[in-house]
């Protein structure tokens, strides 16, 4: 194990330790352990997944630790991945409870203040010499800054409403897909380094509406952002930094809406009678 992976180790550690003094301490350990068969190989040029009586097999050993702090102020997730092929995740997640403030005639309620700092290193999705699917390590492998992220919440007389916040590498490998860098040459992986890294400033706002009677109305705006999902080795969430231009004053913009549960009275049709009818 390289030195700086025992640092990002040592370091989670401490954290966790340090926080487990200020509040109450819940979590869950993980171990996976995977086989799979290889095709038996009939032949030195002909390769088929044919029933044999003895098989190869490929094995996988996976772990997570996910680790909670509940305190008086608010609550601490520590989300730590490893495999095979080293760390794949470091993510750390921040919840804030605010007390209501008074606005005027009304007043917001469940407020939260959520910020998120993500840590990975890369992989990317590869078909190995047996022919099977597999996830490879980016040299050098690093662990990198993919992402700080914040997130404001509130509810309001039936109105729910938020803000999230980007701060991303635009250019980080998606795990599940191959990496092909602009200076990949004859099949021969490249690496992904710091100076590799290019970082963008998102946003996606929320707002939503449900009445009493059932009807409810949602807006969801985004500034340079997607409401795709940001995917590293073994974590993920909805909303992700889009490094796409559609003008440039204000990058790549999407604004989307919905209305629902409308409900409309009982009627005939001929032979039948329809109830319950909403429409959105």
């Amino acid at each position: 194990m390289r030195w700086h992976r025992v640092v990002v180790l040592g370091v989670a550690l401490v954290v966790a330790a340090g926080l487990a003094g200020v509040g109450q301490v819940s979590g869950q350990f993980g171990l996976d352990f995977a086989a799979r068969r290889i095709p038996a190989t009939l032949s030195d040029d002909i390769a088929l997944d044919t029933p044999t009586e003895y098989a190869m097999l490929e094995f996988a050993i996976a772990s997570n630790l996910d680790v909670t702090v509940d305190t008086s102020f608010g609550k601490i997730d520590l989300d730590l991945g490893t495999n095979m092929a080293g760390p794949e995740h470091a993510v750390g997640v921040a919840d804030f409870q605010i007390a209501p403030i008074d606005v005027g005639v009304t007043t917001l309620e469940d407020i939260h203040a959520i910020g998120e700092m993500w840590f990975a290193v890369p992989f990317e999705s590869v078909t190995d010499v047996n022919g099977l699917p597999n996830s490879a390590l980016i040299p050098p492998g690093d662990p990198l800054f993919v992402s700080a992220r914040f997130t404001a919440s509130f509810e309001c007389s039936g109105f729910e409403g938020s803000c999230l916040f980007m701060v991303e590498d635009v250019t980080f490998p998606n795990p599940g897909a191959r990496f092909l860098p602009a200076t990949h040459v004859d099949g021969v992986p490249d690496f992904y380094r710091l100076e590799d890294q290019d970082f963008g400033l998102g946003s996606i706002w929320a707002l939503s509406w449900r009445s009493s009677g059932g009807p409810s109305v949602s807006l969801k705006a985004g500034i340079n952002a997607s409401a795709a999902a940001k995917t590293i080795k073994g974590y993920s969430d909805s909303g992700r930094v889009d490094s796409g231009v559609c003008s440039p004053e204000w990058g790549n913009c999407f604004l989307n809406g919905s209305v629902s549960g409308i409900t409309l009275c009982d009627f005939s049709i001929g032979i039948a009678s329809l109830y319950d009818v909403t429409m959105g």
